[in-house]
């Protein structure tokens, strides 16, 4: 059992390590504290140990030697000692320096602590599954001006004791770097917990301190960069800790020794949030990698950045083993449903951007169900808007919503998108007879639109004096976005549209307009 001091409060949420008494220190059993300051550890044979309490914001506090015999239970109780750790204190013009091993300079070493209860945290809560999550995986595309969404698909994974973001071993990415080969593929590799509490990202990397100003809190981070004899790729960023609480907020991280010539773009890296759980986990929230979309300019010119790719996850549930919702969210939310107003459906992939009153933007996405959730927010006024490709095809910007929220506020908001019917109305004129098919023609590989491609639409209807059918030919072309628009379109009729793509490729698609409007996009691979 572990209290808090002489008044003997239980300790809520402590890791608790137990420790052979060696040089080294090895733990070999872990545990967290529950409300009533208990906990279990069993060690591995008979021996003396060592047992170490750690808290998040508190300095840790480690027992003198406890031996064991053969088959012997011990319940001892530890009377903790208040010693909070203050980060508003440390000096980070250290942030000059860069050690190779944070345990060398005092003040990074406090960070770097926090930093690593934080990490260890999350990886004996995965260890020991006590906690399952529902996340959503997306994969988008976006420019290279102004990072403007292409398009973007997104995946469901509920219930899982992991969270989706994992790593390749410390030791791979050690000896081979992170960024790999395989075949035609490039694969860019984020670290993970275990990554960062290894040996081999210490050996690698030298370490500092920074500061920073996040929606109203300060921050303090354990910054990071590889060596200098360090030739392979790699990463350098930043742990950010909450300066108040010292808890571990996120990590940011940009690539470096990219192993392509002329490119390097510190937009090429990513970002890993993690949440606090209940009971002293963490767990990571959000998380995303930014990757270049990489072309040659002729045969044998330099390689040059298209675009991008971010592929990442939105944690949106935790549950505890037996299906129950956890609370992770304390502060305030927003969360709400697009629907598809061709199909009725759920609008999933569906990107959205909330502008908080203070601090950095958040992003979120729809899933297959068509919901999107923004939680722990502050109160004050909140701006949300969304993206979709279906908005690019149809050429239309959804209103920004503006949201004020109190404390513990729980707000639902939802967005209109144009009917069908209107959608016509505006694209051909309300006089026009038959409904209207709108499309867009871009580069899969790059993203860039297809300009002046020819696009047909081709139908068969009777002819008006009765003796027979003939074929009836609506044609366009794309304007300087790619898209196309073809009006007078009969309803319920089957439609082939056609694409030329400036002799890249032609290829037909069916349609059958039972509404007023459809859509039709063309993504294009050159050969």
């Amino acid at each position: 059992m572990v209290v808090e001091g002489s008044a003997g409060e239980p300790v809520d949420g402590a890791l608790i390590s137990l420790l052979t008494d060696t040089d080294t220190d090895d733990r070999v059993d872990a545990a967290f504290t529950d409300p009533m300051g208990l906990f279990l550890l069993q060690a591995p044979t008979t021996g003396s140990y060592r047992v170490r309490i750690e808290r998040i914001g508190f300095e840790s506090w480690t027992s003198g030697i406890i031996s064991l015999a053969e088959a012997e239970s011990r319940t001892i109780e530890f009377e903790l000692p208040i010693r909070p750790v203050r980060l508003a204190a440390l000096d980070v013009r250290v942030r000059r320096q860069c050690v190779d091993d944070p345990r060398e300079a005092p003040q990074i070493e406090i960070v770097w602590d926090e930093a690593r209860k934080a990490l260890e945290a999350a990886l004996l809560a995965e260890q020991e599954g006590l906690f399952r999550f529902n996340s959503v995986l997306f994969d988008r595309q976006v420019t290279e001006w102004g990072l403007d969404l292409v398009s973007v698909r997104t995946e469901s994974v509920d219930g899982v004791r992991e969270t989706p973001f994992r790593s390749l071993p410390a030791e791979r990415l050690s000896a081979e770097g992170y960024i790999q080969e395989e075949g035609d593929d490039i694969f860019y590799y984020a670290p993970d917990a275990s990554v960062l509490l290894s040996e081999e990202f210490m050996a690698d990397h030298c370490f500092g301190l920074d500061r920073a100003d996040d929606d109203g809190r300060r921050l303090v981070g354990l910054s990071f960069e590889p060596r200098e004899d360090r030739e392979l790729s790699d990463l350098s960023g930043v742990l950010w800790l909450d300066e108040e609480t010292a808890a571990l907020e996120r990590v940011e991280f940009e690539y470096e020794n990219i192993p392509y010539e002329g490119v390097n773009d510190d937009r090429i890296g990513g970002e890993i949030e993690f949440i606090r759980l209940p009971g002293g986990a963490f767990a990571v929230k959000d998380w995303f990698i930014r990757m270049p979309v990489l072309l040659r300019e002729g045969r044998r010119g330099r390689l040059r950045i298209f675009g991008f790719t971010e592929y990442g996850g939105q944690l949106r549930e935790v549950l505890d083993p037996e299906g129950r919702a956890v609370p992770w969210s304390p502060g305030a939310s927003i969360r709400g449903v697009i629907l598809n107003p061709f199909t009725g459906e759920p609008l999933s992939d569906a990107t959205l951007t909330l502008d908080r009153p203070r601090g950095r933007d958040l992003t979120g996405h729809t899933g297959a169900r068509g919901q999107y959730f923004f939680g722990d927010l502050q109160p004050g006024r909140h701006r949300i808007t969304f993206v979709h490709p279906i908005l690019a095809t149809i050429d239309w910007r959804p209103d920004r919503r503006q949201v004020e929220l109190a404390e513990g506020d729980q707000a639902e908001v939802s967005f209109t998108l144009p009917t069908p019917t209107k959608l016509r109305d505006a694209r051909c004129g309300d006089d026009e007879e038959g409904g209207v098919v709108l499309g867009r023609v871009w580069d899969v590989k790059t993203g860039l639109p297809y300009t002046r491609a020819r696009v047909e639409a081709e139908w068969t209807e009777p002819r008006p004096d009765g003796s027979g059918f003939e074929t009836r030919v609506e044609r366009t072309r794309t304007g300087s976005e790619g898209r196309y628009r073809l009006c007078g379109i009969p309803l319920d009729t089957p439609v082939t549209i056609f694409l030329d793509g400036g002799g890249d490729i032609a290829t037909g698609r069916h349609v059958r307009l039972g509404r007023s409007a459809a859509i039709v996009d063309f993504g294009l691979e050159r050969p």
